[in-house]
């Protein structure tokens, strides 16, 4: 990594071959670190470089597909964070629940969804 990067910095020729080396390499390495970290900005930062550098890469569809898995994971965290954040969350018990089900198809943790049953479980009581 730091080759690569004293490379550029010192100004080296693009056709040089050690620097087209060091960036395979680089691409080759955080594709593999994207893949078992599985966190959305490592796997967009992979994929970009690898775009960018390596773009035959057998792991770079691999990375686009998780990396559209892990979005929608977090898109589904984010909408139940903020449903389970409310004050009052019974007007927003169609979002709620919206919010749950995608948690499910994004095949989120079970403690994940923890927080979220509970509101649902309370706002069933009051409405029993």
């Amino acid at each position: 990594r730091d080759a690569v990067r004293y490379g550029e910095v010192a100004k080296i020729p693009e056709e040089d071959d050690l620097l087209l080396e060091g960036r395979l390499a680089l691409a080759e390495e955080q594709l593999r670190a994207a893949l078992a970290s599985r966190a959305v900005h490592e796997l967009e930062t992979a994929e970009a470089y690898a775009e960018l550098h390596l773009p035959t890469s057998e792991l770079l569809p691999e990375v686009k597909r998780m990396l559209k898995i892990e979005r929608k994971r977090e898109k589904a965290r984010q909408g139940l964070r903020k449903l389970v954040e409310m004050k009052d969350p019974l007007p927003e018990l169609p979002d709620l629940q919206n919010a749950v089900r995608e948690a499910y198809e994004a095949r989120l943790e079970d403690w994940e969804l923890n927080a979220a049953r509970g509101v649902l479980s309370e706002l069933r009581s009051k409405l029993a």
